[in-house]
């Protein structure tokens, strides 16, 4: 585990290869109830079977908990394919659901949407880094998080590409 933050000594931000070194099922699925962007595709057993089915050739699944509780407040899985874009090998960071998940929420506690930030800074400094790209197919997000990545990477001097290739409306089932 690493705090890379004084400024917020209340969180750690760590990652994993593994899944089940991660998290428990019952943690996720209850931050999965919290998260505002949640979607069926980002639901327990769609994310095993998509990491146990996918072609990926490893895994980063980045948590971030409370200091003292160990409360899971965020999680972002990422797989690593290597591919192709425009001719040039790279190694692309991509949702583990894809390309079988749709609609992918970023798991993070409302009460917590401040680690954001945070979350962001854990990717970028990357020293354990093992991808030259991301790709956030499908992703859902009604809580800004687009604009703050965005603001982020301009005040950080990252680079950062957000492309919106779609839209579709969220229907609620009843």
């Amino acid at each position: 585990s690493i705090n890379l933050f004084s400024y917020l000594p209340m969180y750690i931000i760590d990652q994993h290869s593994n899944l089940q070194q991660s998290v428990t099922e019952k943690e996720y699925r209850e931050l999965v109830a919290a998260s505002v962007d949640a979607t069926l595709f980002n639901d327990w057993p769609w994310l095993k079977l998509s990491c146990r089915h996918s072609t990926a050739g490893d895994f980063c699944f980045i948590t971030c908990r409370t200091q003292g509780d160990n409360r899971l407040i965020a999680f972002m899985g990422l797989a690593l394919f290597q591919e192709k874009l425009y001719g040039l090998p790279v190694i692309a960071a991509r949702f583990p659901q894809y390309p079988l998940g749709d609609r992918i929420g970023m798991l993070i506690h409302p009460d917590h949407s401040n680690v954001w930030e945070d979350i962001l800074a854990f990717i970028f400094a990357g020293k354990k880094r093992a991808w030259n790209i991301m790709i956030w197919d499908e992703w859902v997000d009604s809580a800004g998080l687009r604009q703050r990545a965005e603001a982020f990477a301009a005040k950080h001097h990252r680079g950062l590409l957000i492309k919106k290739s779609s839209s579709c409306p969220v229907v609620t089932i009843e």
